[in-house]
C-alpha cells in the first residue's frame, strides 16, 4: 500500500496545495491593474477618480512591479483586472496574498480590501501591517467570514451568505494603496495571488485512500 501511495503522489493524483485562480508578478507590465480614488464614506464605496498604474521594470520582488501615487484625499486603491472579477466562488475559503512596497508614515487605517458584487460591498480591515520603508512586505488574507470582514452596507460582520452573493459575480476587487494621512505617498504592488482553498485533512485522506484503491484495482486487473 505504501508503494501505491507513493505512486499516486508521484503521478500527480494527490495534490494538497491550493490552486491559483489568478496571479500577477508584473514582470512585463501592469498586467491590467490600475488605480482609483474611492470614497469610503459613501454607501456604495464610490469611485471618484481613476488613473493608470505605473510599471516599474526593476525593484520588484523580483523583477518589475506596479506602482501608484496617492491620487487625492480619498482612499487610493489598486484596481484588479478581469481575472479577479466574475464568478469567484472557487475562491471562497481560499486566500489573497500580495506584497506592498511603502515609504510613508503608518498613521492611516482604512479598509485593506474592498470586493463588490450582487449589490453588496465586502470590506476587510485589520491593523496597519508592519510595512518597513523600501522593503517588500507580504500580506495574506483569508477569503471567508471572520475577523476583519464586514458588510459595508449594514455595518455588520460579513456572513457566508454575503460572501456567496458577492463571489458569485464580483464586479470590483480593490487593494488599499495608502496608510498615511495626507496626499504624499507612493505604493508598489507585486506578487498578487488569488488561490482557492486547500482541501480539509479529512477530504485529503479520502482522496488518498481512493487514489490508492484505484491503483490497486488497476494493478489487480493486469
Amino acid at each position: 500500500m505504501r508503494s501505491l501511495f507513493l505512486l499516486a503522489l508521484s503521478s500527480g493524483l494527490l495534490s494538497l496545495h491550493a490552486g491559483v485562480i489568478a496571479g500577477n508578478t508584473f514582470d512585463a507590465g501592469t498586467e491590467g491593474w490600475s488605480a482609483a480614488a474611492v470614497n469610503p464614506a459613501s454607501a456604495g464605496y464610490n469611485v471618484v477618480g481613476a488613473a493608470p498604474a505605473v510599471f516599474q521594470p526593476a525593484g520588484g520582488n523580483p523583477g518589475g512591479y506596479a506602482e501608484t501615487d496617492d491620487l487625492d484625499t480619498n482612499d487610493t486603491m489598486f484596481v484588479a483586472p478581469g481575472a479577479y472579477l466574475g464568478n469567484l466562488l472557487a475562491a471562497l475559503g481560499g486566500s489573497l496574498t500580495y506584497e506592498l512596497l511603502y515609504t510613508g508614515a503608518l498613521d492611516y487605517n482604512s479598509n485593506d480590501l474592498v470586493i463588490k458584487g450582487g449589490g453588496i460591498v465586502l470590506t476587510y480591515n485589520r491593523p496597519i501591517p508592519p510595512l518597513s520603508p523600501n522593503t517588500w512586505t507580504s500580506i495574506a488574507v483569508t477569503l471567508a467570514p471572520g475577523a476583519g470582514w464586514s458588510n459595508h452596507g449594514t455595518g455588520n460582520a460579513a456572513t457566508l451568505a454575503d460572501f456567496q452573493t458577492v463571489f458569485a459575480n464580483v464586479t470590483d476587487f480593490w487593494i488599499l494603496a495608502e496608510y498615511t494621512n495626507g496626499v504624499v505617498e507612493t505604493t508598489g504592488l507585486d506578487n498578487v495571488v488569488l488561490s482557492d482553498a486547500v482541501p480539509e485533512p479529512s477530504t485529503a485522506l479520502l482522496f488518498v485512500t481512493g487514489a490508492a484503491l484505484f491503483l490497486l484495482g488497476r494493478r489487480g486487473r493486469r
